[in-house]
């Protein structure tokens, strides 16, 4: 329950924050949008590519020790050309968030692939006024009650999967919590900040923990839309810290293990359980015990320990080695594909504007 919060709570912050670098650092000038794409690609593929070799080798050299598929059912070496194309280039992976690739060395990726599709509607119209991030926050919200009694019958139809889909990852769905995101940005400045932020914070976060742990027991819907409010009040809460000297590097450094985690913690689970099988020969009973329900291996309490700290040890290299290095860049790269493409730079526009 909450991997699917914590994904909505990702949206959320990536609407708020895209929404704030298109407003202050682009300005949707035709140069600019190029220059965001690009940011976006160099902030996305690499990274990504990376998970997908490094998923490949788990398979690949413990595989035979613990079934991929036995952690998640999609997770293994795609079969078809579809799947590897999908599998590569993200998109294509779902249908506007409805729907998985069978096998994908990234199950999770599901969720780039929307998010990719909301910076396309952030670039368009979205993230642009707050009028058009209002206007798309109602009209989603809207029609989530059309969607969920569709969900309903799609569920009695035997269409559980589907019917999931529809009120969780669906694009329309998927937009509210980004489109809240970026509402929230807009308006950041009208609210009247708390005498005691970090009180504040701390209820909030404890309200977040109690719709994923105790509401979502009585309805999954309901946690999910309780929880909005606390998320977009946590964020807005964050955003008012603005961290200084030490601090920023520390922020960027856990902003730089955010998209590793969420890319490789299925890996993470494979090789954890494959270590213990390695070490002890008895994973099935000490690290994870199968679910007779789903047929998956869920993961013990030492279980659930060692793979966080074998995908926290997993992503701190990627994001001191190769993210860190290649984020100091990708701006100077964008800014050069568009001198190349558009014969200058948003440097070199903003010094003709002026």
């Amino acid at each position: 329950m909450f991997s699917g919060l914590a994904v909505w709570a990702f949206f959320l912050l990536s609407g708020f924050l895209i929404t704030g670098a298109l407003n202050s650092r682009y300005r949707f000038g035709r140069t600019d949008l190029f220059e965001f794409s690009v940011n976006r690609a160099l902030r996305i593929f690499p990274t990504y590519w990376l998970s997908l070799f490094l998923a490949f080798i788990s398979i690949w050299m413990f595989g035979h020790l613990v079934d991929p598929r036995s952690i998640n059912s999609a997770l293994g070496i795609p079969d078809s050309g579809l799947e590897w194309i999908s599998t590569v280039f993200i998109l294509g992976g779902t249908f506007l968030g409805l729907g998985r690739l069978e096998t994908s060395l990234s199950p999770s990726s599901w969720a780039v692939d929307v998010e990719i599709l909301m910076y396309a509607a952030s670039m368009l119209w979205l993230s642009r006024t707050w009028k058009g991030a209002k206007l798309t926050l109602l009209i989603c919200a809207g029609a989530f009650p059309f969607l969920y009694l569709t969900s309903k019958l799609l569920v009695r139809n035997g269409y559980p999967e589907l019917a999931g889909s529809l009120t969780y990852s669906f694009l329309p769905v998927a937009l509210i919590p980004y489109a809240l995101g970026a509402c929230i940005w807009h308006l950041r400045d009208k609210f009247k900040k708390p005498e005691r932020p970090h009180t504040h914070l701390l209820i909030a976060s404890v309200g977040f923990l109690l719709c994923g742990s105790l509401l979502s027991r009585w309805s999954v819907t309901a946690s999910f839309l309780v929880a909005l409010p606390l998320l977009a009040y946590i964020t807005w809460l964050l955003s008012l810290n603005k961290a200084k000297g030490a601090g920023v590097r520390i922020d960027a450094f856990f902003g730089h293990m955010a998209y590793p985690v969420y890319l490789l913690h299925w890996i993470g689970n494979h090789v954890a359980l494959a270590l213990g099988v390695m070490w002890g020969g008895a994973a099935s009973v000490v690290l994870a015990i199968p679910d007779e329900k789903n047929g998956l291996l869920q993961t013990t309490v030492a279980g659930f320990a060692l793979v966080v700290l074998v995908t926290l040890l997993i992503s701190a290299v990627i994001a001191w080695c190769f993210e860190s290095p290649i984020d100091a860049r990708r701006r100077k790269w964008s800014s050069q594909l568009s001198t190349t493409f558009f014969g200058e730079g948003k440097s070199q526009q903003k010094e003709n504007h002026t």
